[in-house]
């Protein structure tokens, strides 16, 4: 008992000078948000590159948003390196050891290394995925689109179903031809929101691969009621543009009173869009469309908050007793003096972890087109311009980052 008692005294000094240097991180991520949110993505990257000093407990943090940041500005290449190494340190969150189990008793999440939530961590591998897709190295979008879904059926049935990570794992699928797979993962996206009409000629061509008859039958019956004339498709290259839209829901501080005179605090999503819109394409000039909205976090955080705020409530109640208890304990062995240096300490430590993934957006959007081999014009919410020039028939991947 002595030898963990001692240990914790020496961690909370050790993590309070960890807590001061965290603060000059967070405030390196600041400078370049605030290039990120205005759009000046090669500014926000430059500032990631001047930083030098990152405390351990952001590593991850900081080179999630450094990896959007880079996307954003089409650093592809840079953009997939940056995401396969936090991957590898993703690896070694897993190994908790007796004085991180000690830390947790007693202290914030705040202190300890960032642990992105389950969707960040499968947004992270689909957004990997797109950048290999934008590279045309289809191989490695594969095996990233491969574990954006593992496993993702267990949260999906508490947080909703993520119809975007679905549809670029299809993507994936079919750019690798397995058809099998793809058709899928395509089928999955449509029966849950049967208004995605865009991925019909997909199913209906698939579905004749595959020889399943019934379900050719099936989505052919469902084209000719809407009326979607298929000969827009035929024989021309397909252009998917990919949106990715807005701020994710970053996290705010909530008071509970738990007893007359005393309050804790637990962290909680704060939705920053509450009403995610479509955005308007213009192809050629002369085409007026919007795009589908396959993902929108501001649903998915709220059931979060629901479903771990008794969690954070009960974890926290526990940390408080525990601080008690090691306040206690030092003005036991220490005197007053030291009880109070402890207290001291703990205040700058009990701040509950407001940390999110700020550069990742609320919103994932999509639209297809399929164009005749030349140049063509898109034009992104009055105001982004692309020209394309289409050589072949092969799939166009775009992906666009609107802060």
């Amino acid at each position: 008992m002595k030898v963990i008692l001692k240990s914790r005294y020496l961690l909370l000094f050790t993590s309070y000078f960890l807590f001061l240097n965290s603060c000059a991180t967070l405030d390196t991520l600041s400078l370049s948000r605030q290039y990120f949110y205005r759009g000046e993505y090669e500014k926000a990257v430059d500032q990631f590159q001047l930083n030098k000093i990152i405390s351990k407990k952001d590593k991850i943090l900081y080179e999630l948003e450094y990896a959007t940041s880079l996307m954003a500005a089409e650093k592809y290449t840079e953009s997939s390196k940056m995401f396969n190494s936090i991957k590898e340190r993703l690896k070694q969150q897993d190994i908790i050891s007796v004085h991180q189990k000690l830390l947790d008793l007693t202290l914030s999440d705040a202190i300890t290394e960032y642990r992105p939530s389950f969707y960040e961590r499968y947004l992270m591998h689909t957004l990997n995925a797109i950048n290999y897709l934008v590279l045309k190295d289809y191989e490695n979008a594969l095996i990233e689109a491969k574990l954006s879904i593992e496993d993702i059926d267990e949260y999906e049935q508490y947080f909703g179903f993520l119809g975007f990570i679905h549809y670029i794992a299809g993507l994936c699928y079919e750019l690798n031809e397995d058809i099998n797979s793809a058709y899928i993962e395509y089928k999955k996206v449509y029966e849950y929101n049967n208004n995605l009409f865009f991925i019909l000629p997909k199913l209906k061509r698939l579905s004749w691969y595959l020889s399943r008859t019934d379900d050719y039958n099936t989505y052919n019956s469902i084209i000719e009621s809407n009326n979607i004339p298929l000969s827009e498709f035929e024989n021309k290259a397909e252009v998917i543009l990919i949106i990715a839209k807005d701020r994710a829901p970053i996290k705010k501080e909530y008071f509970i009173i738990v007893e007359e005179g005393e309050k804790i605090s637990i962290p909680v999503y704060d939705s920053n869009y509450l009403n995610i819109l479509p955005t308007k394409i213009l192809l050629d000039e002369i085409h007026i469309v919007n795009t589908d909205i396959l993902l929108d976090l501001n649903p998915v955080t709220q059931k979060l908050n629901d479903r771990q705020m008794m969690k954070n409530i009960i974890k926290e109640l526990v940390r408080v007793q525990t601080r008690k208890k090691v306040v206690d304990k030092t003005k036991e062995r220490y005197g007053e003096k030291a009880s109070e240096l402890m207290e001291y300490a703990l205040f700058f430590l009990i701040h509950p972890d407001l940390r999110t993934w700020q550069t990742l957006p609320c919103s994932f959007q999509l639209k297809n087109f399929y164009v005749d081999k030349g140049e063509h014009s898109i034009t992104i919410d009055g105001n982004i311009e692309l020209n394309l020039i289409i050589n072949d028939y092969k799939p166009s991947i775009l992906f666009i980052r609107i802060p």
